[in-house]
């Protein structure tokens, strides 16, 4: 794959850091697939991506996988091909499950970051515990649905959100399980009210999935420098 734009951008030795990284994407819609698709073409080396749902009609409007030519394909599946079509060198291992505490594919695995863009909120709250436990970095999607602004979200620690009842239920959750500080990207515009079924774009979700893998791909460059000093 030609980085050279990015190596314009970065320098060589920092797109280096990033090809020779590994990043776990867990769940995979709105969010997460455009996070995996933005960070394979930002050079990641290893890829984990997850999701035990398939592809349905009413994804076409927002999630990367999505085609009329993925119906019914597993999400994971769908985008290991799209991705692999976009940087044959990366290495893009599919799990096609929904991640869980009890069948966790991250042990024993080499992982540099996490990006939780699960939608289950007891997975999330286990996976999030698992990392910090076991000293992984992660950071965690938050509500990206039912919002019309994409330039309202923001990375921020989940204890300084606003007018994001997920953050807020997680908050609670977490300080329960004795996690005080987490990394999360997350809208301050109040959602729109929910309905039986959440309303989405993808310029809302894209764009909370754009500002993940940007925190991630700083951060893994960052987190590298601090090592060789």
């Amino acid at each position: 794959m030609d980085l050279s734009r990015l190596e314009i951008l970065i320098g060589q030795k920092n797109t280096d850091i990033l090809c020779g990284s590994s990043v776990a994407v867990i769940g995979l819609g709105g969010v997460g697939g455009i996070c995996a698709e933005s960070l394979t073409r930002s050079g990641i080396g290893t890829l984990y991506i997850c999701d035990g749902d398939k592809v349905e009609p009413s994804n076409i409007n927002r999630q990367i996988a999505a085609l009329q030519s993925t119906i019914g394909v597993n999400k994971a599946i769908a985008l290991k091909t799209r991705l692999e079509d976009i940087n044959p060198a990366a290495e893009i291992k599919a799990i096609d499950k929904n991640w869980t505490a009890e069948d966790n594919f991250l042990l024993g695995e080499h992982v540099d970051y996490v990006v939780d863009a699960i939608d289950n909120v007891p997975n999330k709250v286990d996976l999030i515990c698992m990392c910090k436990e076991k000293g992984i970095k992660i950071i965690s999607s938050m509500g990206a649905g039912l919002r019309h602004h994409g330039n309202m979200f923001e990375a921020a620690d989940i204890f300084r959100t606003f007018n994001d009842p997920l953050a807020k239920k997680m908050r609670r959750l977490l300080k329960e399980r004795g996690i005080d500080s987490l990394d999360v990207v997350y809208s301050k515009e109040k959602p729109m009210k929910a309905e039986d079924t959440i309303g989405s774009a993808m310029f809302s979700v894209g764009a909370c999935g754009l500002l993940l893998s940007e925190y991630v791909v700083h951060a893994l460059i960052e987190n590298k420098r601090e090592e060789q000093i």
